[in-house]
């Protein structure tokens, strides 16, 4: 006989994956929604100031989630580089590889970690307070107030959260990617290691086109995280009680995308 346990997991497993198709269509309405109306607010007359606001409102959320997580970025970074190093360096170097850490780093930090632990972040720390937010200002009934004064929510609330977490992500994933590296090329001072030929086998094996799968999968994490989060703070939650369960249903259904994202791409990216 199962345990209790085990019945329950299998059960939320299932629970998931029955919602998934639903959910997946939620996202994909807020998300036309979101841009249909800021479209047709952009090209009505005098639209000028509403402009501005949304321009303002824009460059706040890339502060937010871009400029005040770089520390924390930076901080995983430089853990990743090291690790990287005395892990990865040293076992290539046992078994007489070494020549293919260049190779090993573009594959695992440019193309996989940058992108992925980025991606993470966001959902955790902007993702989650994007759900509550929105929850609390239906609860305190902000959203309506803006709706009354002729302000519609979805495009002064939905669309500078949703540009600032997509480039902020994006923009998170290159301070990973050089953090790391630099920290990889310091690393190399203890160790003995040459630091001109090991620059250089690190830059050859960097290719245009790995540069470019990093910058589409951040991009692409980042509008999953933000389409994601917006879809549950306007969507889910009726009470006060709800606020903490919608920022943490908030990261998993950003997770559970950004890692769907992240198997397509190692299975059709090659």
């Amino acid at each position: 006989m199962a345990a209790p346990g085990t019945v329950g997991a299998v059960r939320a497993v299932g629970e998931i994956a029955w919602s998934a198709p639903s959910t997946v269509g939620r996202v994909v309405l807020t998300v036309a929604d979101i841009v249909g109306r800021s479209v047709r607010r952009a090209v009505q007359p005098g639209s000028r100031g509403v402009r501005a606001l949304l321009w303002r409102t824009t460059v706040d959320q890339l502060w937010y989630t871009g400029v005040e997580a770089v520390p924390l970025v930076a901080s995983l970074g430089t853990l990743v580089g090291v690790t990287t190093v005395g892990v990865g360096f040293r076992t290539l170097h046992a078994l007489g590889a070494e020549s293919a850490f260049g190779t090993v780093l573009e594959k695992v930090i440019l193309m996989e970690f940058a992108p992925l632990l980025t991606a993470v972040i966001v959902a955790a720390r902007s993702g989650s307070a994007v759900c509550t937010e929105l929850l609390a200002m239906r609860l305190n009934d902000e959203l309506d107030a803006l709706s009354v004064h002729g302000v519609d929510p979805r495009v002064f609330v939905g669309l500078p959260r949703l540009v600032g977490l997509t480039v902020g992500t994006a923009t998170l994933a290159v301070v990973f990617s050089l953090t790391t590296y630099a920290v990889t090329l310091f690393c190399t001072v203890p160790l003995g290691i040459p630091l001109p030929p090991f620059a250089a086998s690190l830059a050859d094996a960097v290719l245009p086109r790995d540069v470019l799968v990093l910058g589409v999968k951040a991009v692409l994490f980042g509008f999953a995280v933000a389409a994601t989060s917006l879809t549950r703070g306007f969507t889910w939650g009726s009470g006060v009680a709800d606020l903490p369960r919608v920022g943490a249903r908030g990261v998993m259904d950003a997770l559970i995308t950004v890692f769907l994202i992240d198997a397509l791409f190692a299975v059709l990216v090659r």
